[in-house]
């Protein structure tokens, strides 16, 4: 069911009211018909809305609607329901494009923790879900605030360097700042990192929509021939689908194969590429309130101490492909292992090497990283184990 557009539910309601208001003679059953039809459009507005499995087409605007529990979900213009996606966020909302590329559903109740639209489960329990950068208890992995997004502009560049703003420091080191500047990808203390592109965009997105989508799988090689961010169809694009294991000594761009050997700075430009002028979305790279409020989420849909969570320690300790690890919670895969993943969040670290980009999740080889890890890395740093997640909005 179209909601906008001018084949809409909300365009033809708005057609039919006008011409109500404005008709002074009229036959008595062709007003009849006008006002079934203005009532029948508006019997499916707000409160009965279609359930998000209803959603099998790519081919509609975007779409407000609800899961099986009458929590908010936001199915974009040119996404659909995957074939397997749950019918609550306790499951997991999963859509996919026309290329099959995947996301997952992160329900927000809020920016502020304010205590506002909380998070029905399946249980019929509440949950409140605040978009936000947080830290987690290393024993049992409950939250602790940094910095709630309704406080993202007070993190600039200048206030960090200058002292003011550590309150907002996650560890000893880390930062979402709230202005975009690319990486200068220099392996010297003249190195920086790509920053969130629209960081206010992203959160006020969130706040409005009531929730975001993350990539449900780290990122693959989709096509391309160079690196850049605009329309032309040469530029490196990622996707986010089933890949299989790129694990030699140097990337070699095959289709469908794991991106890593990529910067900091590269991995923001393809993220921000995927969806370059769509009508519909926004995508960049993931930033630190994204990957914390996915924690949260995941956790709350019970899945407990997910934040400690880390690679699997049996069997053969290597990269696998996406999809295959079993680490799958809420539909999102490989958070706590496989690959470590570039983020937008700054670091203050300083060496010889310069180290202001941040490595977030477990890692194939360190048992001691899991989810919730922060990592720094240098701007020039390339290797086959780290890689990238694409973050989605409206």
């Amino acid at each position: 069911m179209q909601c906008f557009g001018e084949n809409g539910i909300i365009k033809k309601a708005q057609k039919a009211k006008e011409l109500y208001d404005n008709s002074t003679i009229m036959e008595s059953e062709s007003m009849n018909k006008l006002l079934e039809e203005y009532d029948n459009v508006v019997e499916e507005l707000p409160d009965k809305r279609p359930l998000v499995i209803t959603i099998t087409t790519t081919d509609h605007d975007t779409i407000v609607t609800k899961d099986d529990k009458g929590n908010q979900v936001v199915i974009p213009g040119g996404f659909k329901i995957a074939s397997d996606s749950g019918t609550t966020v306790q499951q997991g909302i999963v859509i996919e494009d026309a290329s099959q590329n995947q996301f997952v559903w992160i329900p927000v109740s809020n920016i502020n923790h304010d205590g506002s639209n909380k998070i029905k489960l399946d249980d019929n329990s509440e949950v409140e879900i605040t978009l936000g950068r947080y830290i987690f208890n290393t024993s049992t992995g409950v939250e602790a605030k940094i910095q709630y997004a309704s406080e993202h502009e007070i993190t600039t560049l200048a206030a960090v360097q200058a002292g003011t703003v550590k309150d907002y420091r996650a560890g000893d080191y880390y930062y979402e700042l709230v202005n975009f500047r690319e990486s200068t990808q220099a392996a010297d203390t003249t190195g920086t990192n790509s920053t969130a592109k629209d960081l206010k965009g992203f959160i006020n997105s969130v706040r409005d929509n009531k929730g975001y989508y993350l990539a449900r799988y780290e990122a693959s090689y989709a096509s391309g021939t160079t690196f850049g961010v605009g329309n032309d169809s040469t530029y490196y694009k990622p996707a986010s689908k089933v890949s299989t294991v790129c694990d030699g000594d140097e990337m070699n761009y095959q289709l469908g194969e794991l991106w890593n050997f990529i910067t900091q700075g590269n991995a923001s430009k393809v993220s921000r590429q995927m969806y370059y002028g769509d009508s519909y979305v926004q995508s960049d790279l993931c930033n630190s309130y994204a990957w914390d409020t996915a924690i949260i989420y995941i956790q709350a849909m019970g899945n407990g101490n997910y934040a400690n969570a880390n690679r699997d320690t049996t069997g053969n300790i290597s990269l696998k492909n996406t999809g295959e690890t079993g680490d799958q919670k809420c539909k999102i895969f490989d958070m706590a292992g496989n690959s470590s993943e570039w983020t937008t969040e700054y670091s203050t670290y300083t060496t010889s090497y310069g180290s202001p980009c941040t490595f977030r999740g477990g890692y194939v080889y360190d048992s001691d990283l899991c989810a919730s890890s922060r990592t720094v890395g240098d701007a020039a740093t390339t290797n086959k184990y780290f890689s990238f997640r694409v973050l989605l909005y409206m």
